[in-house]
């Protein structure tokens, strides 16, 4: 199973109150990250709302996609290496890590 992960500030990410992540920062963060770049997915994942980075290197064979919602970082699906980039931006953000099951990661 698949679930979404979230990198946010906020107390609940499904209840959108509280601090934002701002779009200068989602920014910000992906020039300053060697791996990703700021770039339109493929049309199934088009947003209009969302800032979508991507990771083409990515080690698990295919694009990594990171999304900027609302104020949160979101992203489908993780394993250890897209944990760690997370971590990555919480750390650099004073955010936390959370699935939409309400599982914190550290």
């Amino acid at each position: 199973m698949s679930i979404y992960v979230y990198v946010t500030r906020k107390s609940d990410p499904l209840v959108g109150e509280g601090p934002d992540i701002s779009a200068k920062e989602w920014a910000e963060l992906v020039a300053n990250d060697p791996d990703l770049s700021i770039a339109d997915p493929p049309d199934g994942l088009r947003t209009t709302e969302t800032v979508y980075a991507v990771w083409n290197d990515y080690p698990g064979g295919h694009p990594a996609w990171f999304g900027l919602c609302e104020g949160i970082i979101e992203v489908k699906g993780i394993d250890e290496t897209i944990l760690n980039k997370l971590r990555n931006f919480s750390n650099k953000l004073g955010a936390r890590i959370v699935s939409e099951m309400g599982e914190e990661f550290s």
